[in-house]
């Protein structure tokens, strides 16, 4: 889901001194991010990630985007206190929501029941979200289309070209200078002839 996720030393501190169940990232929502969690704070009080689509509307989104009210995107990023993990892991699979969606493959039509990780943030009591730069931390690579974007592949420079001066793109070339400072700055290679490859 996200190729620019690297453990951080500050994260797993913080994890170890407060004595929390988890900590999470998540950074502003961008016009790329259309797959994936917003945290949300349900009736009872309580902070969770609702998958968009499923859990939240779409139209729940675009109005608060519409509205100017920051939405904050899942960043694929959890980490968990070890014993209270495997303590709880049961009462976990048990409690998390089941969500029914609708689906149109090209296999046809069929409905799904299925639980959504992300949602385990509701289920938590002692948790810490982490605020994180998006274009360093958060690659997305749920689908081909987030890859071929990011990679800066010739096939879709016309398009981009083309649409230079919005939003979309705008945020598909930070995406692209975030999987460039990843690629050399956390991942230790060099782009040659086209190619990234080890620091020799």
């Amino acid at each position: 889901d996200n190729i620019g996720f690297t453990i951080t030393p500050v994260e797993l501190a913080v994890l170890a001194l407060t004595g929390r169940q988890a900590t999470f990232d998540f950074s502003f929502k961008t016009p790329v991010d259309v797959k994936g969690g917003i945290l949300i704070r349900e009736r009872n009080g309580h902070l969770t990630c609702g998958d968009i689509g499923r859990a939240v509307s779409d139209e729940f989104v675009k109005k608060n985007e519409d509205a100017g009210i920051p939405i904050l995107f899942n960043c694929a990023t959890g980490l968990f206190n070890l014993e209270y993990l495997v303590e709880n892991l049961d009462r976990i699979i048990e409690n998390l929501p089941i969500r029914l969606s609708n689906q149109n493959k090209d296999i046809g039509k069929y409905s799904q029941a299925e639980q959504i990780t992300w949602e385990v943030i509701g289920l938590l009591d002692s948790l810490i979200i982490f605020a994180v730069e998006k274009y360093e931390r958060f690659i997305a690579s749920k689908l081909l289309m987030d890859n071929m974007l990011a990679s800066d592949l010739e096939c879709c420079r016309g398009y981009l070209a083309e649409h230079e001066d919005t939003d979309f793109v705008r945020a598909v070339r930070s995406v692209q200078k975030g999987l460039v400072w990843n690629l050399k700055a956390q991942y230790g290679l060099e782009l040659k002839e086209g190619r990234w490859t080890a620091l020799n």
